[in-house]
C-alpha cells in the first residue's frame, strides 16, 4: 500500500485549469509535471504491515490475527498485546464456547517464533460479527505498525491480502473494494464486500490492504470475498475493554484537493507563504489573505521574505469541503553572520523561532561576546557576556538591518549597525 503521494505524470486539463484559477487569486504555482494517478498499492510498504500479524491455531482450525493494541512490560509485570481474530478460527462453528477449554488449546505466535502464553481467556464472539479477541504476553521486543486505519474507503479501490511474512501465495491474492455496509451482516459476520479476494483455507484473518490503509480483516471467500472493517473492529474492542493502539494511516490521494488559506497575526507578517509539495507535485505561493487549491500531500511552508522564519514549517493537507485556514506566525530570522560597516561580525545559530545563540564582536574592544538574541516583533534583545562580564543591549530590525546599542556592565554603550551577510 502506498503511504506516500503517487509519483507525477503528464499535466491534465484539470491541472491547467487549476493553474489559471490560482493565478487569478493572488497565487502563483510551480507545477513541474504535476498530475498524478490515484494511489496505488506498494509491495514494499505492504510487507512492513505483516509485523502486526500473528498466527493463530485452535484444534483443527488455523488462520491469522491482527495485533490492534499493546502495552510494554512494566517492572516485573509482562507486557500485553491483543489481536483481532476471526471467531471461526478460534471457535469453529461454536457460538457459545467455553472460555477455559478454548484457552488451553489456542496457540498464538509470531512467524518463526514459539507460541506465547495467553494473558486472559479469548473473548466471546462479538455479536453478529465473525470476530473475537485473543490477548497474550508480550516482551516488548516485537515492533508493531499503528497507522493502519484508512481515512476513507472508495468503491473500486484495489485490494490485496497480506498474510504471514514469506508466504508469496498470499501476496498474490488481489481484488477490488465493492463497498462498506453501515452494519455487520448476520449471515457473513462482515461489513466489507469485495470482488476477486478468493483466498484459500488458512487465510482467514489476513489483512485486506488498500492504498489508503488496511481496510479490514479477511473473513472468507464466499461472494467474492468479505471482511470486517477496522472501524467496526475498533468499536468492538473499545466496548470489550481490549487494548487499542491503531490510528489513521498517513496516506494521500493527490487527485483530491483542499482550499488552503494562510492567515497571520501580529508582526512581523510575511507578505506570502510558499507551499512546497514534498512529493514534487503542484506547489504554490499564496498571498496572506488569499487561498489556493492544493492536492492532498505533505508540504513545506516558508516565508517569501528571507528576513523571516515562520511556523508551522510543514503541513499535511487532506481533502475536505471547508477551506483550511492555516494560521502562520512569523519571527525575524536571526541565524547567519551579521556584519557592521566597521568589520565587526556576530555569528549566530538559530535554535527556535525568533531565538539565536551568538558569538563574536571581538573587534569592538570589549572582548569576545557570547550570548543570545531574542526577537519580539521588530525589537531584538541581546544578552550574554563580554569576556566574562555581563552584557545587554536593545536592537531594532528595519529594512534588513539590526541597529541599536550594546553595553558591557557599567561601561558606556556602543552603537551597533548590523546587516546579515548574504
Amino acid at each position: 500500500m502506498s503511504l506516500k503521494p503517487s509519483r507525477r505524470h503528464s499535466p491534465s486539463r484539470f491541472c491547467t485549469a487549476l493553474v489559471f484559477v490560482l493565478l487569478m487569486s493572488g497565487t502563483s504555482t510551480s507545477s513541474g509535471d504535476p498530475d498524478c494517478s490515484a494511489p496505488r498499492l506498494d509491495s514494499a510498504e505492504m510487507g512492513e504491515l505483516a509485523n502486526n500479524i500473528v498466527l493463530v491455531s485452535s484444534g483443527s482450525h488455523s488462520g491469522l490475527g491482527l495485533v490492534v493494541g499493546w502495552k510494554p512490560p512494566l517492572g516485573e509485570a509482562p507486557g500485553e498485546a491483543c489481536a483481532a481474530v476471526p471467531a471461526h478460527v478460534v471457535y469453529g462453528q461454536d457460538r457459545t464456547p467455553s472460555h477455559s477449554r478454548y484457552r488451553s488449546q489456542v496457540l498464538v505466535r509470531f512467524a518463526g517464533e514459539p507460541p506465547m502464553r495467553l494473558s486472559r481467556d479469548p473473548l466471546f464472539p462479538q455479536g453478529d460479527a465473525d470476530l473475537t479477541f485473543v490477548c497474550f504476553d508480550w516482551d516488548g521486543r516485537h515492533w508493531f505498525h499503528a497507522g493502519l486505519i484508512p481515512r476513507a474507503m472508495r468503491p473500486g479501490d484495489p485490494l490485496q491480502l497480506i498474510g504471514e511474512p514469506g508466504l508469496a501465495r498470499i501476496s498474490q491474492v488481489r481484488g477490488t473494494l465493492v463497498g462498506v455496509a453501515p452494519n455487520v451482516s448476520i449471515s457473513s459476520g462482515a461489513d466489507v464486500s469485495t470482488t476477486g479476494l478468493n483466498g484459500v483455507k488458512g487465510q482467514s484473518g489476513s489483512l485486506v490492504a488498500s492504498p489508503r490503509g488496511v481496510v479490514g480483516l479477511y473473513l472468507g471467500a464466499a461472494d467474492n470475498g468479505y471482511a470486517l472493517s477496522l472501524r467496526a473492529i475498533e468499536g468492538m474492542a473499545r466496548t470489550s475493554n481490549v487494548l487499542w493502539q491503531l490510528t489513521e494511516a498517513r496516506s494521500f490521494d493527490c487527485t483530491i484537493h483542499r482550499r488552503c488559506c494562510p492567515v497571520t497575526h501580529g508582526t512581523p507578517a510575511s507578505p506570502s507563504i510558499a507551499f512546497e509539495n514534498l512529493a514534487g507535485g503542484v506547489s504554490a505561493t499564496v498571498d496572506i489573505g488569499s487561498c489556493a487549491d492544493l492536492a492532498e500531500g505533505s508540504y513545506e511552508l516558508r516565508s517569501t521574505s528571507n528576513s523571516l522564519v515562520c511556523e508551522p514549517r510543514s503541513l499535511d493537507v487532506y481533502g475536505g469541503a471547508a477551506p483550511l485556514e492555516v494560521l502562520v506566525s512569523c519571527a525575524l530570522r536571526l541565524d547567519g553572520t551579521w556584519q557592521s560597516p566597521e568589520g565587526a561580525e556576530l555569528y549566530c545559530l538559530g535554535s527556535v523561532q525568533g531565538v539565536a545563540d551568538c558569538a563574536g564582536l571581538a573587534t569592538l574592544g570589549l572582548g569576545a561576546f557570547e550570548g543570545r538574541l531574542v526577537a519580539n516583533g521588530a525589537r531584538v534583545s541581546l544578552s550574554g557576556t563580554f569576556a566574562g562580564f555581563g552584557a545587554s543591549g536593545d536592537l531594532h530590525w528595519s529594512a534588513g538591518r539590526l541597529t541599536g546599542e550594546i553595553r558591557r556592565q557599567n561601561q558606556s554603550p556602543i552603537v551597533l549597525n548590523l546587516k546579515r551577510a548574504e
